[in-house]
């Protein structure tokens, strides 16, 4: 069954058009090294930038920071 014919059922908020988007899910572990924040938090300028979804539970420190990054500036 396709998600459309799921989606008769539900009520939906924000912007539905991100459901029909390529997504990226954001994962990191609570320690990594200094090296690998700062290219994460160039991937999350470059997923801005070119207007990607991105999803994660934004639970630990590393994925806060790249989604308050992501929403900067956000208009």
């Amino acid at each position: 069954m396709s998600l459309k014919l799921k989606m008769n059922n539900l009520k939906l908020f924000g912007n539905q058009k991100l459901l029909d988007t390529h997504k990226t899910a954001f994962l990191c572990s609570r320690k990594c090294p200094s090296d690998i924040i700062l290219k994460s938090l160039d991937w999350a300028k470059e997923k801005k930038d070119k207007g990607e979804c991105v999803i994660s539970g934004f639970h630990n420190r590393i994925e806060t920071i790249n989604l308050k990054k992501s929403n900067k500036n956000k208009r």
